[in-house]
């Protein structure tokens, strides 16, 4: 679910790279915990992974293409 492993877990809450970008931004904000330390260590380590191609995947809500009920959209979209 923080996505250390290679695969989508049965819980899933997004793919590995969203879960993943949601992490570092957990960790930018000074968040703190075990497992955001395992994160650290494992993930943001990584030189391998490349966030600017990351962030530019899942740093958007599209305007038609989401699961927000119709009425929270209309009130939150110019926020996002």
């Amino acid at each position: 679910m923080v996505g250390l492993g290679e695969h989508t877990p049965f819980e899933c809450i997004g793919e590995i790279e969203e879960s993943r970008l949601y992490m570092k931004r957990c960790v930018e904000r000074g968040l703190t915990g075990k497992a955001l330390d395992m994160f650290t260590e494992e993930i943001l380590s990584n030189s391998g992974i490349n966030w600017q191609e990351i962030e530019q995947k899942y740093n958007s809500v599209y305007s038609t293409e989401h699961a927000i009920p119709d009425w929270i959209f209309e009130k939150i979209k110019e926020q996002l």
